[in-house]
């Protein structure tokens, strides 16, 4: 699977105790909260993000795959490939 190499949306001012989950095909990110045990869906141009329950992370990307699809999906990903995105400064 190709993926693109994206800018994160919310990379100025990501929220506190999230995790990038990936940016789905119209733009959103999807970034878990950690304290919520919730998905939160940040849309661009969008004041007000949405929260999710989710019952995995594994189960809801398989769940954007479905919708919309994903233009950069970061979970799952080896541990490898983040550090040589770190490194590269395509960390979002």
């Amino acid at each position: 699977m190709q993926r693109s190499i994206r800018q994160s949306a919310s990379a100025d001012h990501e929220p506190t105790g999230t995790s990038l989950i990936g940016i789905d095909a119209e733009g959103s990110e999807h970034r878990f909260d950690h304290q919520r045990n919730a998905v939160l869906v940040i849309r661009p141009g969008e004041a007000d993000n949405s929260t999710y329950g989710c019952e995995s992370v594994d189960a809801w990307a398989e769940k954007v795959a479905d919708a919309c699809g994903w233009d950069d999906l970061r979970y799952g990903e080896s541990l490898t490939t983040t550090i040589d995105r770190a490194f590269r400064g395509d960390d979002a």
